[in-house]
């Protein structure tokens, strides 16, 4: 009986405390994929992929030799079907774009393209096929009407990429074909080719392996070429970027406001770490942890904002890693550890084969298996960000008014990333670059030099990219009147504390006088009073002069400082009992000299 119990008990903790392995702050405990009440497997643990067409969420992986795709709605698997029939020794390439779904997968000694639209996967048709070797780093480009399929090929006993660009001609399409070799017959091969257009432009970028003479050790480096037109990619004089240690990852290109920085991995010592390259400045930038081989990264990327998910092994285990990381700053990527995170999104004891990431909506979904079975699960977070709450605090200096903003963090599940903000005269404008990390909860509008009325727009963004609703506050700029000077006393006071400054004001004709004249005058010399009181101790005296500087301006920063450093003296216990100290010290000196009469007496 008491075994039958222990062992309940054992399958409860176990349930309880290893069933969610999922631990990333903002997202659901992971659940695993069935349908129909049987759970959803794969037979190639390594491959994943996710797309989102006209709305719906589709997941693709390999069982023996068939592609396989569900249809994933309101948290649960709708349907699963064969795609096709593939070869079980590859990996098909799967690209969604504008609602299209374009698959490129090898059987029987041929590539073959498929298309299809919106989502329907039952009406997906091969478009194109052509005869070629296997491999395993074939990619596809699609993009409006330009489709792209690169593949490696030998040439001269060295790696290169050979190019199909398909057309279509009369309903059928064709291709134009040309390879393109490493720069320098000194090369030894080019690899992992990928392309985007932004602009009307095409960019190319691809690894280019090299022997490095002066360090003596065979090296990659990063290149790419830029051509208005396709047709001249063939002639195109490859530029270096940057040169690092071997690479097993293709580039991945983000473009976000005309910047463009590319996500590449390189090797160190036994292990693969992921970088960042600025196209701008040429550097590049570590995001990957130290000491762990990282690999498989997938991402959203959306404002300028990375949201990287990828791969770590660390003592023959893999977890999945986290990193968000805003492209606006990443010149300040070391600074800001504290507002990213680069941690496990899974628990140790987890082993993470494969991973695909998806966002539909304002919901972010990752996929992954870890389990030896193949069982697929998913996590998911749907966090709706809270609107500011804005305190507005009006300041005067220089006979100037200007107004603060300050808030608090907002309570978010996954924790807050940074605000987005803009200060002009248009009612409806809307921030985009997130130029506030998390802990700058603060905007002054002391820089603004010309009087008028103006709108400051500002937005919270969460840890995972979530933007929470612009607020639109108005405010003025200008030249003190007495009527914002009484108004801001009632505001900051008492009623007692009133009538006593209307009292103060009207004995005190001169230093009124002096206020509406705008000098600050009569406060430089309070402030002078208090700071000879705080040094002669006289803290009472302090405070009268401190009250009389509250009624000129209550709200100067020198105020607070003072006031916390009178309250700080006298709280020191030397101070409050310091006629205490006084007699004892008195007492002590007199019994000292009683103790040397004494001595002297006796000799």
């Amino acid at each position: 009986m008491r075994f039958f119990l222990l062992s309940l008990l054992f399958l409860f903790f176990e349930n309880s405390l290893f069933s969610s392995q999922f631990t990333l702050k903002g997202w659901e405990y992971e659940t695993k994929l069935s349908h129909q009440g049987h759970p959803i497997t794969a037979d190639d643990i390594y491959f994943l992929k996710t797309a989102v067409l006209n709305g719906k969420i589709f997941l693709f992986y390999k069982n023996h030799d068939s592609l396989m795709a569900l249809q994933f709605e309101n948290n649960k698997v709708a349907a699963v079907r064969e795609i096709q029939k593939i070869d079980k020794f590859t990996l098909p390439v799967i690209k969604a774009n504008s609602n299209i779904l374009s698959i490129l997968f090898y059987l029987n000694g041929y590539y073959q393209l498929m298309m299809g639209e919106s989502g329907q996967l039952d009406k997906m048709r091969t478009i194109y096929s052509f005869p070629y070797p296997m491999n395993y780093n074939s990619d596809l480009f699609v993009q409006n009407h330009d489709i792209v399929i690169s593949l490696p090929v030998i040439i001269n006993e060295k790696p290169a990429i050979k190019i199909k660009a398909l057309e279509k001609k009369q309903g059928n399409y064709t291709s134009r074909d040309w390879d393109i070799s490493a720069p320098d017959e000194r090369d030894k091969g080019i690899f992992f080719f990928r392309m985007f257009k932004e602009n009307d432009k095409y960019f190319s970028y691809f690894i280019k392996r090299f022997y490095d003479s002066s360090l003596k050790q065979i090296r990659d480096s990063l290149c790419y070429f830029q051509t208005s037109d396709f047709s001249q990619i063939k002639n195109a004089k490859p530029n270096l970027l940057i040169p690092f240690g071997w690479s097993d990852h293709p580039p991945d290109i983000l473009s976000y406001q005309g910047n463009i920085t590319i996500l590449i991995s390189r090797k160190r010592d036994s292990a693969y770490l992921l970088r960042l390259l600025s196209d701008k400045n040429k550097i590049e930038y570590p995001i990957s942890q130290e000491y762990i081989n990282a690999y498989s990264p997938v991402y959203l990327f959306e404002n300028g904002i990375l949201d990287l998910f990828y791969l770590g092994n660390l003592g023959g285990k893999s977890q999945i890693y986290h990193r968000k990381i805003d492209l606006n700053r990443i010149d300040q990527i070391d600074s800001l550890s504290s507002d990213f995170s680069n941690i496990a999104a899974t628990k140790p004891d987890n082993n993470v084969y494969a991973l695909s990431l998806c966002k539909k909506g304002s919901e972010s979904y990752i996929f992954y298996i870890c389990s030896n079975d193949g069982a697929i699960y998913y996590s998911k977070t749907d966090r709706s960000v809270q609107g500011l709450q804005i305190e507005k605090e009006l300041k005067i200096e220089n006979n100037e008014e200007y107004y603060d903003f300050a808030w608090k963090i907002p309570d978010d599940p996954s924790g807050i990333s940074g605000y987005s903000y803009i200060i002009d005269d248009k009612p409806d404008t809307l921030p985009v670059i997130v130029n506030l990390s998390a802990q700058e909860r603060f905007v002054s509008t002391k820089h603004l030099k010309k009087e008028g009325d103006y709108f400051l727009h500002i937005k919270v963004i969460d840890g995972i990219g979530n933007s929470g609703p612009v607020e639109h506050i108005v405010f003025s700029t200008g030249k003190v009147s007495e009527k914002t000077i009484f108004a801001r006393i009632n505001e900051s006071t008492s009623q007692s504390k009133i009538n006593k400054a209307i009292e103060f004001i009207n004995s005190e004709l001169s230093l009124s006088n002096d206020y509406e004249k705008g000098s600050y005058l009569a406060l430089l010399n309070y402030y002078k009073e208090v700071e000879k009181n705080i040094m002669e101790k006289n803290y009472s005296l302090a405070r009268k002069n401190l009250n009389r500087c509250i009624l000129i301006d209550p709200f100067r920063m020198e105020t607070a400082l003072y006031l916390q450093l009178i309250k700080k003296e006298e709280e020191n216990p030397f101070y409050k009992y310091q006629m205490l100290l006084n007699i004892f010290l008195f007492l002590a000196l007199i019994l000292l000299l009683s103790l040397l009469y004494g001595v002297f007496a006796k000799l």
